[in-house]
């Protein structure tokens, strides 16, 4: 096959052709079987590489990497043969790294978030337990809520204890909304010299079991 055949079809392919050059094109095609199954081979690589990556495709893209594209794709010149063979090689590689790139950039993205959402989460649902043990009574509901988090924590103690250190002990309920979803816990925590709750049992469901001492 020719060399000005192989760049006809290329750009035949990529919609570059005038209405004359198309239709000549199309009656050289009637009688070219290699030519036929060139154009085939391009159609066919198209329709796989966009069944492979076409659920990315709506992930969002680095800026830097679309304008590459862009360029990749403006960047035809003529080249030998064996160049010109594959010139749509070059945009189609840039393609799919676009999409590759993209859907590991937005997975980072999305697990950066997650991250950032569930510390903010703990340190709501600390101060929650802090002001719950410290200022409530058994059975009294504390809540705290963030509306940019999309969440809520309610604190709820159940029982105080005073451990054999003289420590005293309380045995809470923790309910945790994120998103609409909803996590219930069970939590122990004593007081340390210093003021502050430190969590020494946490569990998902069922008693925690009484430190050593006395119970109210």
């Amino acid at each position: 096959m020719s060399l000005e055949m192989v760049e006809k079809l290329s750009a035949f392919h990529d919609g570059e052709l005038g209405l004359d050059e198309t239709s000549r094109l199309r009656r050289a095609l009637a009688d070219d079987a290699d030519a036929r199954a060139l154009l085939e081979s391009f159609d066919q690589i198209d329709d796989a590489v966009r069944e492979a990556f076409d659920a990315e495709l709506d992930q969002p893209v680095p800026l830097a990497l679309a304008r590459t594209v862009r360029s990749s794709f403006r960047a035809r010149k003529r080249r030998d043969i064996g160049t010109t063979v594959v010139r749509w090689v070059g945009p189609m590689a840039a393609a799919i790294a676009i999409v590759v790139v993209g859907h590991f950039y937005s997975q980072f993205r999305t697990e950066e978030a997650l991250a950032q959402q569930q510390a903010q989460i703990a340190a709501l649902t600390d101060k929650a337990v802090q002001d719950a043990l410290e200022h409530a009574l058994s059975g009294s509901e504390v809540t705290l809520a963030d509306h940019k988090l999309a969440g809520a924590v309610s604190i709820t103690p159940t029982r105080t204890y005073k451990s054999e250190t003289q420590h005293w002990c309380r045995e809470f309920v923790e309910e945790v909304m994120v998103d609409g979803e909803k996590t219930v816990r069970f939590g122990l925590a004593c007081r340390e010299n210093d003021g502050e709750w430190r969590r020494v049992e946490t569990r998902l469901e069922g008693n925690q079991t009484p430190p050593v001492g006395h119970s109210l």
